[in-house]
This record gives structure tokens, C-alpha cells and sequence, in this order.
């Protein structure tokens, strides 16, 4: 079992994975096309001989693959000790995700957060989700897939432009399976000064120290990214082929330019191999 403190450094892991996506969601719907291979109809492959029923299937990671590719860069979410404290309150204070759940519902976070910090006239969001995964990126994954979610709230929020600040706190109750992941999302947060300078050591200071690291405020750097579709329905196409498709994008990432080409081949027994091509242009 995962001590508490590797269980934030995964809070941290976590948030650097999401502030990955806001700077660069292209790239990231690039990696995303690794998973179609984890779906066998409905279900999705965890870890070795152990599957996950899902609502949606494969429709749901081809939704955010398009969803993703189409988004423009964000600014990271910024880490505040005064908010990572105020999830760590919270989560102590209950003996099972069961009776989190119960409690949020009476949690008033711009009281309890307002303790150890001074919210902004903006909107505060908190959201909880189960860790599914002993794999950091299939957990970032339906955190995002919000299967069975139309709404898909969690993404929206996570993409959301306008929240610049974030709390973050993992915590694994004796009495779940699987811990349990809450974020604190907000638009405008400043901790007190001796919350800031005196943080728990237990549960913030790593993450707080590591902020530095994650280059907070730096900016995105600005993507070109050109697209050119094309459809080979009309070639002489190999035998058990019903279809290809290519799409073609020249994306800058890092002051570098590179190619990439996503082939997907749609056969005729119904199943869909993609394949994808990254090359740097000289």
C-alpha cells in the first residue's frame, strides 16, 4: 500500500499531466490514439487479465480525440498550498469516499478554503473521481472520457480557460479499493503568507516545491498547426480494406516543425487499425 506521501507526489504527477494537456492539447490527442488498442468491444484493458465495463466503448475516445485536436493552448493551472490544505481538511475529516460524497454536497469551500487564503470574485468548482488505475495515463484518460457522462463536466473544467488556480489531494480510505482523487479548481486564489511560508509538510510542501519545476507562469507557446485531409475510398485498396483515411497536420511544438500523419483503416470486418507518423522537418 502507497504511503501518503507518494500518494500526493501522484496528486502531483497528476496535475503536471493536466497542465500537459492545457499547453499542448494537439500532442495530446496525438497520444491518445496509443489506447484503441486497450478496448475489446465495451470493455477496456486496466492492467493484465483485469477489464473495465464501460458505457460508451471505443465511441468515447474517438469523441475526445476530436475534441482535444480541435482545442487552442491554455495557461497551467497554478498550485496553491492554501487550497491543497483545504482538500486535506476535507478529505481527513470523512472515513470513506462514501461519506466524502455525503459531505460534499455540504462543503462549502469558499468558507473553509477562505481560512487559509482569499478567493476571488469568481466561480469555485470541486470535483471527485475514483483512481482507477495503478497507470498514471489510463487514470488522466477517463478522467477525460467522462464515460457515460454527456455533460462531460470534469473535461470542460479542466480545459477551462478562465480557472487559473487548483488544489489537488489524493487520499486511499481503508474502506475503497481504489483511492480517491479531488480537485479544487478556482478562478482567482491567494494563500496567506503563513500558510505559503509554513505549509504541511505531510501533504503540500512537495507539491508546493515542486511547483517551481512546472514553470507556472510561463505562457504556451503558440502552435501553427495546418491540416490536410484526404480519403483513399476511391484507390484500388487492399483485399479485407473497406476504407482509408490520412490526415496530414504540420505542427509546431518547441520552436521545432514536424510532420504528423494519422493513417486509419477501416476494414471490413469492422475493425479499425490507426497508425501515426511524427517526422521533423529539416
Amino acid at each position: 500500500m502507497k504511503s501518503e506521501s507518494n500518494y500526493q507526489k501522484e496528486a502531483l504527477e497528476i496535475l503536471n499531466k493536466i497542465n500537459d494537456l492545457r499547453m499542448n492539447p494537439v500532442k495530446y490527442s496525438l497520444s491518445l490514439e496509443n489506447f484503441r488498442k486497450c478496448y475489446k468491444g465495451k470493455n477496456f484493458s486496466l492492467e493484465k487479465n483485469s477489464h473495465l465495463p464501460t458505457q460508451e466503448g471505443i465511441s468515447a475516445l474517438e469523441e475526445l480525440i476530436n475534441f482535444t485536436e480541435k482545442q487552442k493552448p491554455k495557461n497551467k493551472l497554478s498550485l496553491e498550498s492554501g487550497l491543497n490544505i483545504t482538500l486535506k481538511d476535507f478529505c481527513e475529516s470523512e472515513k470513506s469516499s462514501e461519506e466524502l460524497n455525503d459531505s460534499y454536497n455540504t462543503f462549502e469551500s469558499d468558507k473553509v478554503g477562505a481560512k487559509y487564503g482569499t478567493f476571488g470574485p469568481g466561480r469555485i468548482q470541486v470535483y471527485m473521481v475514483n483512481l482507477i488505475s495503478e497507470d498514471l495515463d489510463k487514470n488522466i484518460l477517463f478522467l477525460l472520457l467522462c464515460d457515460g457522462d454527456d455533460s462531460r463536466q470534469i473535461r470542460d473544467l479542466l480545459l477551462d480557460g478562465k480557472f487559473t488556480k487548483i488544489g489537488v489531494y489524493v487520499k486511499k480510505y481503508e474502506k475503497d479499493d481504489t483511492p480517491m482523487l479531488t480537485l479544487l479548481l478556482t478562478d482567482e486564489y491567494k494563500t496567506k503568507a503563513q500558510y505559503a511560508e509554513n505549509t504541511d509538510k505531510d501533504t503540500v510542501e512537495e507539491l508546493v516545491s515542486a511547483t517551481a519545476k512546472v514553470d507556472i507562469g510561463k505562457k504556451p507557446e503558440k502552435m501553427n498547426v495546418k491540416v490536410q485531409e484526404d480519403d483513399d475510398s476511391d484507390l484500388d485498396l487492399p483485399e479485407g480494406v473497406k476504407k482509408i483515411e490520412r490526415k496530414t497536420k504540420t505542427v509546431k511544438d518547441n520552436g521545432k516543425e514536424y510532420v504528423v500523419t494519422k493513417t486509419v483503416t477501416y476494414m471490413e470486418d469492422g475493425s479499425v487499425n490507426t497508425e501515426i507518423k511524427k517526422e521533423k522537418i529539416n
